[in-house]
């Protein structure tokens, strides 16, 4: 008797194996998660008055659109941390609406608004930030001026006072 190994059996040796435990991908819930991702959301936000502060002085814009778009991020994603938690393919998805649209499932008619801030703001992750975004010669200090950033800013307020009641709410 030769041996009846085939190959790519997983390298487990023997039979059984270890039995892998797929309720560790779901995500659950983490009011600490939360309020340490709310936390981050407030800070950025702090900058983000900073800058906006500056918008007539200074071509400052799309740095402030940028850090809106910052804000809003971590905001929904504390709020996805406090209502179902996150998974690791969630936790890299910088797409605001995706998260918007989890937290209005949790909600039912509650947040129905932040869906439309959601994608209202999905352009600016990457086109506030690059120049290869924009038709040759134009960067994004060009492309977007006070009244973009007075906008994306204002969405960003509304976006993370919204989620501050989610996670603080009992």
């Amino acid at each position: 008797g030769g041996s009846n190994r085939r190959s790519g059996g997983g390298g487990r040796g023997g039979g059984g194996g270890i039995p892998f435990d797929f309720a560790s991908l779901q995500p659950s819930p983490s009011v600490n998660e939360a309020k340490r991702w709310l936390k981050q959301a407030w800070s950025d936000c702090v900058a983000m008055r900073i800058l906006k502060s500056e918008l007539y002085q200074s071509q400052v814009s799309c740095q402030v659109i940028f850090l809106a778009h910052e804000v809003s991020e971590k905001a929904l994603k504390a709020g996805m941390y406090k209502l179902v938690g996150l998974n690791p393919s969630s936790l890299v998805n910088h797409e605001l609406h995706c998260h918007a649209q989890a937290i209005c499932s949790q909600r039912p008619g509650r947040f129905v608004s932040l869906i439309n801030i959601a994608s209202k703001m999905s352009s600016y992750y990457v086109k506030s930030r690059f120049p290869n975004q924009h038709p040759l010669y134009d960067a994004p200090v060009d492309v977007y001026n006070e009244s973009h950033a007075i906008t994306a800013a204002e969405y960003a307020e509304m976006v993370i006072k919204f989620i501050d009641e989610v996670v603080n709410e009992d």
